[in-house]
């Protein structure tokens, strides 16, 4: 159900489409569940008729007589241009499409809430949406691929976007963030270099949604910079399991302003609450083909099921006074803050859990901009978030079609608005009122109180008592409508104030390998393995070998181990000069296991039935995962042409009869799916004494070091659960299925490298 439906029918008989806007404090509906502020505004704008009123109309209201065929001279005659009708139609056709997004046009998006479970206190922040826990706050998140276009699929090898916009009482506040918490480049003046090279390369328009080609390698072998984003890239994180098993950063560093007037760095995080999972990249190609819309419909599979995604927001805080002690500069995005040092500090919690009613009108019209914050949070001066304050808002002009874009109702805030902007194309209200400042009708004459006493407004003596509201009186704590001031940074602290006009940025951002090679020593073997592979897979795409040269002289400087392992991949030699200095330290949060979770919770359970299949021992596994609020998918071995195993987290096949152990030893797609989920280190669970034939067959004879059960004894291999005994009779089999699962995938299980899949 959409997210609209779903707050309510309302839309079809409501009597003039028009309702008031109300604030972000949200209030228990019948229900129980809080009343969602944005989508209650949302519902003034769906166009549905009511009952009654379904006859078919022009836009401009004019009913329809037909609307099957344009007006001809003759049934078999020339079309007519009078048919104003059908000159609306082929118009409004013709001008429906928009300009996609230059980067992150492909995305998928949810509404949901935001509430603080651990306030930062009033002298860290005054924003109230980072402190105030009688409130959720509505949030729009937009998930997204980098690269490609519209049309390009899902699983490609590619940095992810996790774009969040709260509506706040006090405006609508933007996280731009995506998956890694770096980026390629620390000045947003490389940015476009950085795109030109990634996109598909101009003669051809090849290739779409990935990095694999010439002049994106050819760009990295020549920015070091970009060395420590081209190891998370190549690594698990460039391929995500599922959007609600991503990790949400906002990459850029903001500070965060105290009712005290204190100042500190800040940097925004997100933690999926069932951990941070990833494909492989076998997984990652097949999916492509099989379903290039898999993240996006896992995503509303699980908030139409119920099971809605969450995370944890967490935030890092570096006092002004820590700037300068490190080896590495805070306002370089292309660094992480070592968790050691500023540990992630649990905020509060974010839940998706309504799907859009409209993808155009809301997943593509929706507008991020990291200029869009609230009183408490301020800007940095990170040379990337400067340049992308202007950038964002500049693009959404042509995008969206001019000044008006804010006026979209995905985009308009649920707090009360009071400016002087008027007119530009398009526009959506009617404003009245004075249209300047100042004026004597009262309109937006109040200036919000702010606790920055060096940024407040005095009415002129000159004037009447009435007309200009000042700013300067004293602001009650936590008082809601608090006015945004900048903070008044003392620039001379670092002696910015003395600097020259320069086009360049501080020494330490220079430093371009160490956190590289930080982070390649604080990775698990197997994602390391994942760089490795990810690295020669795109490189294999790069027949210049000058540029593959460069590359592997490049990652000398990250891992002599890497470097051996792409040149002997190409039959290059490493250099044999003095590399630089490696480092040894290691931040274990950089791993994508760093949280470990343990659970069953929203992963995808298959279930294959084949002819003869008992029920009992479907229903066994099916409620057992369910109650743990997983999906179960129960797949006749006749539909095995249209799934993969690829689509599932683990698989449950019951062989505990001569009929279904006839049906499997003939199938080949179920024997392809056996060995793909064990060659992909899935979960399996294939039971009955049947089942122990077939695991002999296709597993173990091929996979040396993967151990079947004997009889009703109950064995778990590396995650490959097996027995003779009937899960419907054996408590300890189902439960060492959910421990199998729960677990995620086996990295150690033995032999897969000799599996055909």
């Amino acid at each position: 159900m959409s997210a609209i439906d779903r707050v309510a029918e309302a839309a079809r008989s409501a009597a003039d489409g028009i309702v008031g806007q109300s604030g972000a404090n949200s209030q228990a509906n019948s229900n129980g569940r809080a009343t969602n502020a944005k989508l209650e505004q949302l519902k003034q704008f769906v166009d549905y008729p009511k009952d009654g009123e379904n006859i078919a109309t022009t836009e401009h209201g004019l009913p329809v007589a037909n609307n099957t065929a344009w007006l001809k001279g003759g049934a078999r005659g020339p079309m007519l241009l009078e048919d104003q009708v059908a000159r609306e139609k082929v118009h409004q056709f013709d001008h429906e499409r928009i300009p996609e997004r230059v980067v992150h046009a492909r995305g998928a998006a949810a509404h949901g809430t935001f509430k603080i479970t651990k306030p930062l206190g009033r002298n860290v922040t005054a924003a109230n949406v980072l402190n105030d826990t009688s409130k959720e706050t509505p949030v729009f998140l937009r998930f997204s691929t980098v690269q490609g276009p519209r049309g390009s699929a899902d699983t490609v090898r590619d940095v992810r976007g996790f774009a969040v916009k709260f509506y706040t009482d006090e405006g609508n506040w933007d996280i731009v963030g995506n998956d890694i918490p770096i980026f390629f480049v620390a000045d947003s003046h490389r940015f476009i270099d950085l795109v030109h090279a990634v996109k598909p390369e101009p003669q051809l328009e090849v290739p779409t949604g990935q990095s694999a080609h010439p002049t994106f390698w050819d760009w990295v072998s020549l920015s070091p910079e970009s060395a420590h984003m081209n190891m998370w890239q190549m690594s698990p994180y460039g391929i995500p399991r599922y959007y609600h098993t991503m990790r949400g950063h906002g990459v850029n560093t903001y500070r965060l302003v105290g009712e005290d007037g204190s100042s500190r760095y800040v940097k925004f995080h997100f933690f999926p609450e069932v951990g941070c999972q990833s494909l492989n990249w076998d997984e990652a190609l097949k999916i492509q083909g099989q379903n290039p819309d898999f993240h996006r419909t896992v995503l509303a599979e699980m908030i139409d099921a119920g099971k809605f995604p969450r995370w944890k927001f967490a935030v890092q805080i570096m006092e002004e006074d820590d700037e300068d002690i490190h080896s590495w500069d805070p306002l370089d995005s292309t660094k992480v803050w070592p968790a050691a040092k500023y540990p992630f500090i649990e905020v509060g919690e974010l839940e998706l859990n309504a799907n859009p009613t409209n993808y155009f009108a809301e997943t593509e019209n929706v507008a991020f901009c990291t200029s869009h914050v609230v009183p408490g949070i301020d800007f940095s001066d990170d040379p990337l978030l400067q340049g992308r304050n202007f950038s964002y808002s500049d693009t959404q002009l042509s995008r969206l079609g001019g000044p008006n874009w804010h006026q979209i109702p995905i985009n308009r805030p649920v707090c009360p608005l009071a400016t002087f902007n008027r007119d530009g194309a398009m526009p959506m209200k009617i404003p009245k009122g004075a249209n300047y400042f100042p004026n004597s009708e009262g309109n937006a004459t109040n200036f919000a109180p702010t606790f920055n006493k060096a940024d407040t407004v005095t009415k002129p003596e000159a004037l009447p008592g009435q007309i200009w509201h000042d700013s300067a009186k004293q602001l009650a704590p936590g008082e809601s409508r608090q006015g945004f001031s900048s903070y008044p940074e003392d620039l001379a602290r670092l002696n910015r104030l003395k600097a020259l006009k320069l086009r360049t940025n501080g020494p330490k951002f220079a430093n371009y390998f160490e956190q590289a090679q930080i982070f390649w020593n604080s990775v698990q073997d197997h994602e390391r393995a994942s760089i490795k592979e990810g690295a020669i897979f795109e490189l294999s795409k790069v027949p210049d070998e000058g540029v593959r040269k460069r590359i592997v002289h490049l990652y000398r400087h990250i891992n002599p181990d890497l470097a051996k392992a792409v040149a002997d991949e190409f039959r290059l030699n490493v250099p044999t000069d003095a590399a630089i200095p490696i480092s040894q330290e290691t931040y274990p949060e950089l791993s994508l296991h760093y949280e470990n979770i343990h659970t069953i919770r929203q992963k995808r359970i298959a279930i294959i039935k084949l002819d003869g299949t008992p029920e009992s021992e479907i229903e066994t596994i099916k409620k057992r995962f369910e109650s743990g609020d997983a999906l179960v998918f129960i797949i006749d071995h006749r539909g095995l042409d249209a799934m993969r195993s690829t689509l599932f987290d683990a698989t449950f096949l019951p062989l505990t009869n001569e009929q279904s152990y006839r049906v499997a030893r003939s199938h080949g797609r179920v024997k392809h799916w056996i060995r793909e989920s064990t060659g992909h280190l899935k979960p399996l669970l294939i039971n009955g004494s049947y089942g122990l034939s077939l695991v002999k067959q296709v597993i173990t004879n091929e996979a040396e070091g993967i151990e079947a059960a004997v009889g009703d004894d109950i064995v778990s291999s590396f995650g490959v659960v097996t027995s003779a005994a009937d899960a419907a009779s054996s408590q300890k089999l189902v439960d060492a299925f959910v421990e199998a699962v729960a677990h995620g995938r086996h990295y150690a299980r033995p032999g897969v490298a000799s599996l055909a899949f």
